[in-house]
């Protein structure tokens, strides 16, 4: 099984600001600007192969100080060799 890192999940009290930032110095471009829909706001820039959300969850700044990330996996086969 091999493991690759799909994408990163940055909380932030302020979405679009850090979104912005991301992509200004970084140069990543923007998949996804920040929509904010039931208290919950969250975009997306591309880094490049892992995506990197930008996310805020209610309105407590409190809770921005959380970094995590997800993990796909694969399955590759190598036997028999082709």
């Amino acid at each position: 099984m091999l493991l690759s890192l799909d994408h990163v999940i940055i909380r932030s009290a302020t979405p679009a600001e850090t979104l912005a930032q991301l992509a200004e110095r970084a140069g990543a471009p923007i998949l996804a600007h920040v929509e904010d829909v039931r208290g919950m706001a969250s975009g997306i820039v591309r880094a490049g192969t892992v995506d990197i959300e930008v996310l805020r969850l209610g309105d407590d700044p409190g809770s921005t100080r959380c970094v995590s990330s997800a993990v796909s996996t694969r399955t590759v086969s190598v036997w028999p060799p082709a």
